[in-house]
């Protein structure tokens, strides 16, 4: 399943950046996500992550399923062919209950299944 989701950089300052400052580091980075699995996913990104920081990664909406978001951290990046190969650990990074990854990890499957189906 190919999906592209936009990673939240979670870890960076509170501070809106100017428009006149270009040496803040995007807070959000688009990624294509090219497989999961109950502890992660990997992905493609055109910008450099920090391994340990902290993400928070939006699905869009697919199917009849809402948009969701699942938390975790960098484990590594690695720059391969022009961008960035990306490995992200699910984990709770917040103190709510309802935002562990664990309560949203089965509709990633879900969204496999079904791209699947489509494509046959």
């Amino acid at each position: 399943m190919r999906l592209t989701v936009k990673a939240r950089r979670d870890d960076l300052p509170g501070s809106p950046p100017s428009s006149n400052d270009s040496s803040r580091p995007e807070e959000t980075v688009s990624m294509d996500v090219l497989d999961f699995s109950l502890g992660g996913m990997r992905g493609r990104a055109g910008l450099a992550l920090r391994p340990e920081e902290q993400v928070t990664v939006f699905v869009p909406p697919f199917g009849t399923r809402p948009n969701m978001d699942v938390t975790g951290r960098v484990v590594r990046c690695h720059r391969q062919e022009g961008r960035f190969d990306v490995g992200i650990e699910f984990c709770q990074t917040r103190r709510e209950p309802e935002s562990s990854p664990w309560v949203r990890i089965h509709e990633l499957f879900y969204m496999a299944g079904e791209s699947k189906k489509a494509d046959e």
